[in-house]
Formats: structure tokens, sequence, C-alpha cells
């Protein structure tokens, strides 16, 4: 739906996209109602745009074809010369835009750590407001504000410590690609804004040829608001800690796991598998029916029966334990 001035006058026009070719830069728009019906029967925009032959820029082709409800209609001259000066317009601002991009600037850094990369990126992708736990001098807090984890155009919040000063940033996650283990944040609010226009930080985690480990590449992309301000090298030794600090983490967690043990066993029953996983999953409170004499109840805490995160209590006694106990003694006796 579109607001626009032809002739002088406020009009509107609502258009069904008939036709898109990205390989042609070829679109095509229908108009269905508007001001342009009083005077047409149908209206097709057509908007086609090629690269110039033998130099920069290109060529916008624009195709009317419609179809006027009686003779007196006016042929749509003036709306062609609309369009013309819709593209010279459109093109001063992609210029104007390009021209923005070259004042920006750029700083990387890259970090060798021991974690996964897959492990790295999910600490920013999937679970930021964890970074705090493996960073707390750097990084106190990441509250989500809108939208979820690791979601393009979710916008997060940190409370960190830079150059020895509490400061904050409000960011919103311009792009994620976990096949890559990237992940982009754009500052919209913050202490950074007091000294840049725009501030994109670009984290990518590559596994490490030839061998374990990964390497952790930031990349901040910025446009200071003046030439007093200094370039945010202190910021990316800040990142260089920061990701040391979540390796050791990573690092950490890991020896944990490989502290836990398990035990196991089968035992082969007449029941269905479905029918007997129900048990567990869709009714957990109706096991006591099943087994009185070791459960006594199943009750629900927090969440829903068999959902991922909900808490369930059970009341029971290992009697069984008991009696293997009082066998094995009697059999020593």
């Amino acid at each position: 739906f579109w607001n626009y001035v032809h002739d002088g006058e406020a009009k509107v026009a609502k258009e069904r996209i008939e036709a898109v070719d990205p390989e042609k830069n070829l679109i095509t728009f229908r108009v269905i109602e508007g001001d342009l019906m009083k005077e047409y029967k149908s209206f097709l925009i057509t908007i086609q745009v090629t690269p110039k032959h033998g130099g920069p820029g290109s060529i916008v082709h624009w195709h009317l074809e419609y179809e006027k409800i009686s003779d007196e209609v006016a042929h749509p001259e003036t709306l062609l010369q609309f369009c013309v000066e819709v593209s010279q317009e459109i093109d001063e601002h992609l210029l104007s835009e390009e021209e923005e991009v070259k004042t920006t600037e750029t700083l990387e850094t890259e970090v060798e750590i021991k974690a996964s990369a897959e492990k790295f990126h999910h600490m920013f992708a999937g679970k930021p407001h964890h970074v705090s736990k493996a960073t707390p001098g750097n990084i106190q807090s990441c509250d989500l504000h809108e939208g979820d984890w690791g979601t393009v155009g979710s916008i997060v919040f940190w409370n960190y410590v830079h150059d020895g000063e509490a400061k904050v940033a409000k960011e919103r996650i311009e792009a994620v690609e976990p096949e890559k283990n990237l992940i982009t944040f754009r500052v919209i609010e913050g202490d950074l804004m007091k000294e840049y226009k725009s501030f994109l930080i670009t984290i990518q985690v590559t596994p490490k040829h030839g061998g374990p480990g990964s390497i952790v590449h930031w990349h901040l992309e910025y446009e200071k608001i003046s030439d007093e301000v200094a370039h945010p090298e202190t910021l990316l030794q800040f990142c260089v800690e920061v990701s040391q600090e979540i390796d050791e983490h990573l690092l950490s967690e890991e020896e944990e796991v490989k502290t836990t043990e398990t035990l196991e066993t089968e035992v082969e029953i007449k029941a269905s598998a479905e029918k007997f996983h129900h048990m567990f999953a869709g009714k957990p409170h109706h096991v006591s029916k099943a087994s009185p004499g070791n459960i006594q109840g199943c009750d629900l805490h927090e969440g829903d029966w068999g959902q991922v995160g909900s808490i369930v209590f059970w009341k029971g006694r290992q009697r069984w334990q008991r009696r293997g106990l009082r066998r094995w003694i009697q059999r020593k006796t």
C-alpha cells in the first residue's frame, strides 16, 4: 500500500507483487485499488535495472501497461515523469549511503582457544546471559529485552566494565549463521553511542586446521562522531580477555562432565514401547498405581507433564535395595 503525491495531489495505491526476478533485477506490481483505478481498468508497473555497459552505473527501465476506462482518459505520461524523479532521488539516496559506508572503519583481532567453535559460538548465540559466569570481571549481565536468544532482530542489554568504568550497551542481533558460527550485534544505545555514530560487532569462530581448538575472529566496524574520538583499540583488548576467560570456562565445564559416571541396565517387558514411555512422559503421577511399593507419588511442581524444563517431585523408598542388602548379609552368615 503506497502513499504518494502525483500531479500535486496526495494519492494512494494498493498493489500486488506479480513477479520478482532477482537475476534480472526485475519486479512487477499490479495496482488493485486506489486512485489509478478511477481511470484505468488495469495497471501494471514493471521496473527492471540493468548494469551499464562499459562503465559504472545502471539503467532503470520503467514499463507501464494499462487499460483506460474510456478514450477521454489521458495517457499516464505525468506518472512516467514521476517515475523518473523517483529514480533520480533514490539514486542520490543510495550514493549518499555509499559515502556513509566509506567513512566506517574496522578493527580486527583473532584469539586462539582450546574450546570447540560450536560451544564458543553458542555462548553468544544461545546463552549470552551465561557469559557473565565465565568472565564476571568484564561482563556483569546480559538481559533479553525483545525477541528470543540468538534470533535476528532480538534486543539484548549488556552491563560490562571497560577501561575501569561500568558501562552499558543495548544491541540488536543483525545476523546469525550457525553453520559459520557467526553472530553480529549492532549497538543501538549505550556508552559507545556517545563517541560513535554506528558500531557493529561480529564474532566468528572457526575450527583450527590440523588439530583441536578454534580461532575466534572479532570484527569491529564503526563510524566515529569526530576525528577526535580514539579508535576502540582498548575494546578490542577487552574482546581478547573475554574470549580467553570464556575458553577457560568452557574447558572447566568439560572437565566437570568427565568426572560424571554412569550405570545402565536393560529390562525385557511385554508392554509396548510407546505405552511404557508414556507412563513417565505423559502420566508419571500414575506410576505409583503400578508400583505402589516403590513409588508413593509424583507431583508436578513447575511446567507441564512431559515438557522439557518442567519440575517433578517423586516420593518413594528404595525397598528393593534394603532387601538386596539383607539377602546378601544372610548368605554371608
